[in-house]
């Protein structure tokens, strides 16, 4: 039988009495507790869930710097939900706030031990979306060539630069009538009718025309939409009110 390491992060004594009375029953658990210093432990050593005492100072920013392999974070005792939102930012995994029951923290480590997520969706919603609105948006050509083939990518640069189909087609040592067959699989593939629409979402035209017949730029992915699939993972009760 598998056993996990968790441990309490907090200063305040009557705090961590109270965590491990929440959890005392779980026999899978073993439990310790410390300060803000066994957020530096190396991921060799370091417990498989960590359960935070969202009061500590600066806790955020330290957390922050914990990589991706590291301990599973429970926050504990979040005062609002746009510090939830902070917390999960900074790379939390559970939200447990003053107004959930301490049955929820037991709860919420077997959920996070699974990969998912435990925090009020609207929380989860709020940070999918801050994560969307700051993420730097993947250029237009990029967006383009990698829905391509190689040879395909050759004939939109060359259009994208004004060639005519025989100029493309000599740059490229094609017939014309293949560059033309090229142009046809590039327009279906990217949801494009005609050279000078191809050429704005190749460019990322903002405005105008050929931006306006641009079909495909609506479905331009954003990088952050991955959260999406935090989303799904929630296992949560209804929110309290």
């Amino acid at each position: 039988m598998t056993r996990y390491r968790v441990s309490i992060v907090s200063d305040d004594a009557f705090f961590i009495e109270g965590v491990r009375l929440a959890i005392h029953s779980v026999s899978l658990y073993v439990v310790s507790d410390g300060g803000a210093s066994l957020l530096e432990m190396t991921a060799a050593h370091a417990p498989d869930v960590l359960l935070i005492d969202s009061h500590l100072e600066g806790i955020l920013e330290r957390c922050g710097r914990i990589k991706d392999d590291g301990p599973k974070l429970i926050f504990l005792s979040v005062p609002s939900d746009a510090w939830a939102v902070e917390a999960l930012a900074a790379g939390g995994r559970g939200i447990i706030r003053r107004a959930d029951p301490a049955t929820d923290v037991e709860r919420a480590i077997a959920m996070v031990l699974k990969g998912e997520v435990w925090a009020p969706r609207h929380v989860v919603l709020d940070t999918w979306k801050r994560q969307r609105a700051n993420a730097p948006v993947e250029p237009r050509a990029a967006w383009v060539e990698r829905r391509l083939s190689f040879r395909e990518r050759e004939v939109v640069r060359c259009v994208a630069t004004g060639m005519s189909n025989k100029e493309l087609a000599d740059r490229l040592g094609i017939t014309t009538a293949t560059a033309k067959a090229h142009l046809t699989n590039i327009f279906q593939k990217l949801g494009v009718q005609g050279r000078g629409a191809l050429t704005a979402a190749y460019h990322g035209a903002p405005q105008g025309t050929a931006h306006r017949q641009v079909v495909g730029l609506a479905l331009l992915p954003t990088p952050g939409e991955r959260l999406v699939e935090v989303l799904r993972s929630i296992r949560r009760p209804k929110a309290v009110s």
